[in-house]
């Protein structure tokens, strides 16, 4: 019996319903690689900036159960005669934090 001599073909030779070999793929060194330009969105963020009322909230959770005694005294005579409620209470804030930065020096 003769052996069979390999049949030698170009491995880009198109046979029909055979599978087709890829054409190599080129890899590049990363410094050759393009970068897209740099971002120069002047566009707002699309997460806010955090709020002053979310420093209140820091403080007021920092704050020592003494420290919110003396909060609500003060808070309460700067009421003066007045009641608090919705409609009064932003301007006893207001007017107690007025007085409070006078006596602090700030």
């Amino acid at each position: 019996m003769r052996a069979l001599e390999p049949v030698r073909r170009d491995k880009r030779e198109f046979t029909p319903g055979a599978p087709q070999w890829p054409d190599p793929v080129r890899v590049m060194p990363p410094e050759a690689i393009p970068l897209p330009p740099p971002e120069t969105d002047t566009s707002p963020p699309l997460v806010p900036e955090h709020s002053p009322l979310d420093d209140i909230a820091n403080m007021l959770r920092a704050a020592t159960y003494g420290e919110m005694i003396e909060l609500t005294a003060e808070m309460w005579a700067a009421r003066g005669d007045g009641e608090i409620n919705q409609d009064t209470l932003p301007a006893i804030l207001h007017g107690w934090a007025t007085e409070r930065g006078k006596t602090n020096g700030r």
